[in-house]
């Protein structure tokens, strides 16, 4: 790439962030890809640069390349096995829908369809994709022996039928799946109940601009079930982890503070001591997550609410993909009566991390407060059963004083209990069961 184009490319790079979200390939194939579709136009380069922001042709054009489309059957397949055996073990007899965003071809959401009439399940499944040439083959559903490479051959032969050299999947299989071009910018699909049993999304995030990456788990989670099955790929597992890493070893954590009741806020002298040093840090050092997140907590307990927002969004344009993060915006958002957006804060932070006992706990506050009862109480089961499995939580950023974060494990249970009418010796799993 010579100098003269450098110009160009970073253009482009943003307007593929602008369009999709995402972060355009660097190896050269975007630019390539623009410069032949200039000449076949025959526009100079910078015309049909300009010529890609309002015509939507060429921006489907465009999203061929600038989003990832590779994929096969059987793909991560223990993960989408988990998620249906769970769903079947819930509601085994109930009509369910599946959302596979970011489908390309069309594998994934025909695994997904095997994997479903395999557990036992009724479940329709939509596959999304914004680059509409991958949907029209996904409609197609004709694929290379190479496709299906890591199917085990007795399913090859019970789920596909050769057509011309190439598989297709079995008429059946075909019934339970459609395609629609979608772009996971743009307000995510709904399933006749309203909601989706199960969200696929996987290398995905991964490639997501920050600027973006709020506003996609945003569709994502509101748009699943509270209580259904998300999948990601373990890279997006990955990049959410990097999102809520413990504190670093260079960056000690906060002394403890001196014993007192846990509802207790802190006192006026030291939230005058933390403020001061917290405000120097981001000052400093803009790009510290956990100090934008430590001041904006420090702000909530205060109930200086304007200040936490904002600290909370500098914190956001860092790392969008910080379950904490989610978690703190639910609490600001429920302090400030703004239900509906504590709810999807909080669902966002589960989607995010479905392990967050406290999620699940302030969620069904959130419920309770709308009078949802039912979710209200599925919320208090999840929570029981997220503690069991881990009852020991790692923040990044000191709770400044806001009570709900210091809550541990055992008093969330006893709430939790009490809540339910649970006797003390139940425990999360077996109140799991007896709900279902």
């Amino acid at each position: 790439m010579t100098p003269a184009t450098d110009p160009v490319d970073r253009e482009l790079a943003a307007l593929c962030g602008r369009l999709f979200g995402m972060r355009p390939p660097d190896d050269g194939r975007l630019l390539a890809h623009v410069e032949a579709r200039a000449r076949r136009a025959g526009q100079p380069l910078e015309a049909y640069v300009a010529r890609l922001y309002h015509d939507p042709a060429e921006q489907a054009a465009l999203a061929a390349v600038a989003t990832n489309g590779w994929t096969w059957f059987w793909r991560e397949a223990p993960a989408l096995i988990e998620a249906c055996e769970r769903l079947a073990a819930r509601a085994p007899r109930r009509r369910m829908h599946a959302w596979v965003a970011g489908c390309s071809t069309g594998e994934e959401a025909f695994t997904l369809a095997i994997v479903a009439e395999r557990a036992g399940l009724e479940l329709y499944v939509l596959g999304t994709d914004v680059d509409p040439t991958r949907i029209a083959h996904a409609r197609q559903a004709l694929y290379a022996e190479a496709a299906l490479r890591h199917v085990p051959e007795e399913l090859v032969a019970r789920y596909f039928e050769r057509r011309a050299g190439l598989f297709v999947p079995a008429p059946r299989v075909r019934a339970l799946v459609r395609f629609e071009v979608h772009n996971l910018l743009d307000p995510p699909p709904r399933p006749p109940p309203g909601e989706w049993d199960l969200v696929s999304c996987r290398n995905v995030m991964l490639h997501a601009r920050a600027s973006a990456a709020q506003r996609i788990l945003a569709n994502l989670s509101g748009a699943l079930d509270p209580f259904g099955e998300r999948v990601v790929s373990a890279v997006d597992e990955l990049t959410v982890e990097e999102a809520r890493a413990p504190l670093r070893p260079s960056q000690p954590p906060p002394a403890p503070s001196p014993r007192r009741p846990a509802s207790r806020a802190p006192t006026a002298s030291a939230a005058s001591v933390a403020e001061p040093a917290l405000r120097a840090r981001v000052e400093t050092r803009p790009q510290d997550f956990e100090a934008w997140l430590g001041l904006g907590n420090l702000m909530l307990a205060a109930h200086r609410l304007e200040e936490a927002a904002a600290a909370y969004a500098a914190a956001e344009a860092l790392e969008p993909a910080s379950a904490e993060l989610s978690i703190m915006q639910g609490l600001l958002h429920r302090t400030g009566g703004r239900l509906a957006e504590a709810e999807e804060a909080l669902r966002r932070a589960l989607f995010l991390e479905p392990d967050l006992w406290l999620g699940w706990l302030l969620l069904a506050g959130v419920y309770e407060r709308l009078g949802v009862e039912d979710r209200a109480r599925r919320a208090l089961v999840s929570s029981l059963s997220a503690i069991e499995r881990r009852p020991r939580l790692a923040w990044r950023a000191p709770d400044g004083g806001v009570e709900d974060r210091r809550m541990d494990a055992a008093t969330a249970r006893r709430l939790c209990r009490a809540r339910l009418g649970a006797s003390p010796a139940a425990t999360g799993s077996e109140r799991w069961r007896e709900e279902r």
